[in-house]
């Protein structure tokens, strides 16, 4: 519990340091101005808008994303206590076990911060959903009647909330949901009218959030459009060559565990068959050896395909002390199937190694080693260790990436507070201070006024926060063939207005601009130059005339 309670106040402390100027700008451009984003591969940006019209600052933004992961985990684990003996496992009995389960599923879900800031986004919104359609569900099959039906519902509207953020999430949740519900329910043709309720509520809440957004036919055109510039920006177009390198990222995920831990994991093998006891201790004091001397206790952004790897194996040492839990029926081994596959079914759908992208949806593993960590069945505290370490490392990943965080100087550095209309008070490092500044004074010697229609050549959204300036159609121009595709429909005479934020390369050379603005930069004036905090390549800022 303290070591959850400390991870969880270390977000808390850091939750008004850093802008990101990327991926947490695209997510806050997108949910500020969700009316005006027409392309996108999900919507999950109507619900991004939706949290951003409760909390309105980036600090209380951030806020509501931590407490959105923090209580879906809890949510989750609550509901895997709630289901284990229907499947025929002893759960934690007392206060202090049950907390120390529900807290170790809130630090596999905390390890998100170790690699992106609470900015609510797809990856957040469908994570956080996930685990509360699980636990939902789950819950709803230890109840009877109307408390079991509604339930169901509430389970329903999670899961779709979570196909909106991401459709392949979504489905790949309702697979294992719907596994769940039939393999562990009691009363199987009162079941099926509570999964009837689950899917109708799955449906409903889809189609009433679509109409009132923006009606299906405009949907169809919106998601349309916007699976063409996706489809374009990615090089694995296919569903088999996606699979297959997924398949392949998890394959060689595990095999590093296995040659980074096979000590600790050998002593828990033989220790199924002798001396238990004896054999966990070696085991358990060689793991965390290694943790310190092969740096695993390490994150940040030079870490991401690696951090994970002390975690699979404290799971790995859970399920190798606990075989008499999960292993004891064929309804154990399917619960703990389904949490152990749950973070693999969020990160359907990427274009990240799913080695990196499991790590924002880790409270299933978090609560399945708090289960068999903490269960009555326990005849030894094994388990209970490798619970503990699990909730260790997630701790020192998350304080450790402080000194790395994705595409932003350490948190160290983060001691400039700077002040930006859209976003309320943030602190940053001086180069990100000086750019936040130089665009403001650019800005006005242009008289650019809030909600200005942007464009950006290129990677440059976060100048369109700094300048409360609103995306043209999409948030965020990769490169001139992007940005053709992306601004095939555009209105032009909105083109022609629009504030364009320009990076040059090292040489002082501007990209060459998409076919719809082909004659840029005639017909606008220079307004001023900054530099970018990372690479300190200049960025020019110029309106039209």
């Amino acid at each position: 519990m303290a070591l959850a309670a400390a991870t969880f106040f270390w977000h808390l402390h850091g939750l008004g340091h850093g802008l990101e100027l990327t991926d947490e700008s695209f997510y806050l451009l997108s949910s500020i101005h969700a009316d005006n984003i027409r392309l996108f591969f999900t919507p999950w940006h109507w619900i991004g808008n939706a949290l951003w019209q409760v909390s309105g600052s980036i600090v209380a933004f951030r806020a509501v994303g931590l407490g959105l992961v923090t209580a879906s985990a809890v949510l989750l684990a609550w509901g895997m206590l709630r289901a284990a003996p229907l499947a025929g496992m002893n759960a934690p009995v007392g206060r202090a076990a049950r907390w120390a389960t529900l807290s170790s599923a809130a630090s596999g879900a905390l390890l998100y911060g170790s690699l992106l800031s609470f900015t609510p986004s797809y990856n957040l919104l469908s994570a956080s959903g996930a685990c509360f359609a699980m636990g939902l569900g789950l819950l709803s099959m230890t109840y009877s009647g109307g408390r079991a039906q509604a339930l169901a519902v509430l389970a329903g509207a999670a899961l779709g909330i979570t196909i909106l953020c991401k459709f392949s999430a979504g489905l790949g949740v309702a697979g294992l949901l719907l596994g769940a519900q039939a393999a562990l329910a009691r009363r199987q043709r009162a079941r099926q009218f509570e999964l009837l309720l689950l899917l109708a509520s799955v449906i409903a809440t889809v189609a009433l959030t679509v109409y009132l957004k923006t009606g299906f036919e405009e949907a169809i055109r919106q998601f349309r459009a916007g699976i063409e510039i996706v489809w374009f920006a990615q090089g694995d177009k296919t569903t088999v060559g996606r699979v297959i390198r997924s398949a392949t990222d998890v394959a060689s995920m595990l095999a590093n565990a296995i040659l980074a831990f096979w000590g600790p994991l050998a002593c828990f093998v033989l220790g199924l068959k002798w001396k238990p006891k004896l054999l966990g201790s070696i085991g358990l004091a060689w793991f965390a050896v290694l943790l310190v001397t092969n740096d695993h206790l390490t994150g940040g952004m030079s870490r991401y395909t690696t951090q994970a790897l002390p975690l699979v194996g404290c799971l790995a040492l859970a399920l190798l002390a606990s075989t008499g839990q999960w292993l004891n029926n064929d309804r154990s081994v399917l619960l703990c199937g389904i949490l152990l596959a749950l973070p693999f079914a969020v990160a359907l759908g990427t274009w990240n190694p799913l080695q990196i992208q499991i790590m924002t949806a880790l409270a299933p593993w978090g609560a399945i080693v708090g289960l068999l960590g903490f269960s009555s069945q326990q005849a030894d505290n094994r388990a209970a260790w490798a619970s503990v370490l699990f909730g260790t490392i997630v701790l020192f990943q998350v304080i450790g990436s402080g000194d790395q965080p994705y595409r932003m100087h350490p948190i160290g550095e983060q001691t400039h507070p700077v002040s930006i209309d859209a976003l309320g008070t943030v602190k940053v490092d001086a180069k990100t201070a000086r750019l936040v500044k130089d665009i403001q004074v650019a800005a006005r010697q242009c008289g650019i006024a809030p909600g200005a229609p942007f464009l950006d050549f290129y990677n440059l959204p976060g100048v369109a926060l700094i300048l409360g300036a609103v995306p043209v159609d999409t948030p965020w121009l990769l490169d001139r063939d992007y940005a053709a595709v992306a601004l095939r429909r555009a209105d032009v005479a909105t083109l022609q207005r629009a504030v364009i934020a320009v990076k040059l390369d090292a040489n002082q050379v501007r990209p060459e601009s998409p076919p719809q603005l082909a004659s840029f930069p005639r017909g606008f004036k220079l307004c001023g130059r900054a530099k970018g905090p990372l690479d300190d390549l200049p960025i020019e800022l110029w309106a039209p005339v």
